[in-house]
């Protein structure tokens, strides 16, 4: 079913994707990417990371977090991480309790990631619980 909107007084346009839809009742609707949205969606995948890991990365611009999980799964995956461009660079911390603290500088790709992680244990940490 098409409606028709009679006269319409205002544009909306959605800050979703760079594509443009087809003339529908006379009116062409185009959907643009606001400067402030990424190129692009892309996915990381931390290989080797165990589970329980906290992972955390930082914009090192300004140091805002782009992304990050409190406890992850085995190869945990970060799906629809923003793209913005080259230079976009971070700081990655992963920190488990039984393990060396891991962190690192990661240029963000254009295109889905595997990151390689080997986690060694800490042979100085003791739970006393």
């Amino acid at each position: 079913m098409t409606a028709c909107i009679p006269n319409p007084a205002g544009t909306v346009v959605p800050a979703q994707s760079s594509k443009v839809t087809a003339a529908l009742c006379g009116m062409t609707v185009g959907v643009f990417r606001l400067p402030t949205d990424p190129l692009r969606y892309i996915d990381l995948t931390f290989d080797g990371v165990v589970a329980g890991s906290e992972i955390r990365a930082y914009l090192q611009s300004d140091g805002t977090e782009l992304f990050g999980v409190e406890s992850c799964d085995a190869d945990h995956v970060f799906s629809g991480v923003g793209y913005f461009g080259t230079g976009q660079d971070v700081t990655i911390r992963i920190v488990n309790s039984g393990y060396r603290i891991k962190e690192f500088t990661y240029a963000i790709p254009a295109v889905d990631q595997v990151i390689p992680i080997q986690m060694e244990a800490d042979k100085w940490y003791s739970n006393p619980a």
